[in-house]
């Protein structure tokens, strides 16, 4: 019998982390993508130079000197739990807050004012590594879920333990977006006064040994590019709205958009102040998350399963298409002590990270 690994989630301190991550290369998308993980080897991560953060399409962190004055992205401060339970990286309960807005509207000026959280960040979200044969480091087609066997980190590419040996995995994001609408995926959000939530689950399409990355088709024509991301908003019914793939979602138009359009008759909504329990585990059908609205009665939950459309990008940089397979995710480790997954620039297996760093005050816009 697995045991579960409570935590509660609080936004008074965080731990930020940084770790290694030994991907080649780095491309960027046209759409903003949902998480900046990947990192690049030939620069250092946040360097001016780097394609990826210079694109000013990203979510690179700022570079520390901020050359040529631009913004270049945002910052992900994080809390890591770690456990050598069996089960602790695969079946995770929280107990969750949602925050709430000051009565007082913020300052258009900068001058005084409240803060709401909108402008604080865009989402807040509670993680967690799993399988995907497609992903990155692209060394094996295998990978056994639930599993500390797949937790490879060895530093010499002899031995059987090297890191550039590890099954290929993803990173999975409970995002939670709270009241301010405004329309993805230019922004984050759902509606003007309530919060709702998405699954999200990003894969790395390249390879991580010789720095290959998929084809051109891929990159320019799915949802997060070179870094594919599943996309499915926790719903009442535990249906997806739509397929939650990335070849579905990335095109951007009917009926693609109902992906990643909030649908208010089907997505939770969760009030701020309400009081919400969350549990995430691994069941025969994929990856499931459960959140109980303790304060409304009302109950959501998605399962990254083949019937809601999840699926992975096949990995085949000498196609001149990108292609799909249906994919049930499932945990990639048994217990939360293994770093996470390869290729992030951050550690990252069971975590709480609160997002910061991507609202501007803009007194001027450019339509451009």
């Amino acid at each position: 019998m697995k045991r579960p690994f409570i935590g509660t989630a609080a936004f008074a301190a965080f731990v930020v982390v940084a770790g290694f991550a030994p991907s080649a290369s780095a491309q960027t998308h046209l759409v903003a993508q949902r998480g900046a993980h990947t990192q690049g080897a030939a620069l250092p991560h946040g360097s001016d130079q780097d394609p990826l953060c210079s694109s000013r399409a990203s979510l690179c962190a700022d570079t520390y000197d901020n050359p040529n004055g631009s913004y270049v992205g945002h910052d992900e401060p994080s809390i890591l739990y770690k456990s050598g339970i069996p089960g602790s990286g695969n079946d995770v309960t929280y107990n969750l807050t949602l925050p709430k807005d000051p009565n007082e509207q913020p300052n258009a000026s900068g001058a005084g004012g409240t803060t709401w959280n909108f402008q604080l960040r865009p989402t807040f979200w509670f993680g967690l590594t799993l399988c995907d044969t497609e992903s990155a480091p692209e060394f094996t087609k295998k990978c056994k879920p639930d599993s500390d066997r797949n937790n490879l980190v060895g530093t010499n590419p002899a031995a059987p333990d090297y890191i550039g040996k590890h099954p290929g995995n993803a990173y999975m994001e409970l995002q939670f977006y709270g009241p301010g609408y405004v329309p993805q995926f230019e922004g984050f959000g759902c509606a003007a006064k309530v919060y709702c939530a998405a699954m999200t689950i990003d894969s790395l399409t390249q390879d991580q040994n010789t720095g290959i990355a998929n084809n051109a088709a891929c990159d320019n024509y799915i949802l997060g590019g070179v870094e594919p991301i599943n996309w499915a908003y926790i719903t009442k019914s535990g249906v997806s709205q739509a397929p939650a793939n990335p070849l579905f979602t990335g095109t951007f138009s009917a009926p693609n958009l109902s992906a990643v359009t909030p649908d208010y008759t089907k997505d939770l909504l969760m009030k701020p102040g309400d009081r919400i329990r969350i549990h995430m585990h691994d069941t025969p059908a994929g990856f499931r998350i459960d959140l109980s609205d303790l304060t409304s009665g009302q109950h959501g939950s998605m399962t990254a399963s083949a019937a809601n459309g999840f699926g992975h990008i096949l990995y085949q940089p000498t196609s001149s298409t990108c292609s799909m397979a249906p994919y049930a995710f499932h945990p990639e480790y048994s217990t939360a002590n293994p770093r996470g997954n390869t290729w992030s620039a951050q550690t990252y297996n069971v975590a709480f990270s609160d997002e910061i760093g991507h609202f501007e005050n803009s007194l001027q816009i450019d339509a451009n």
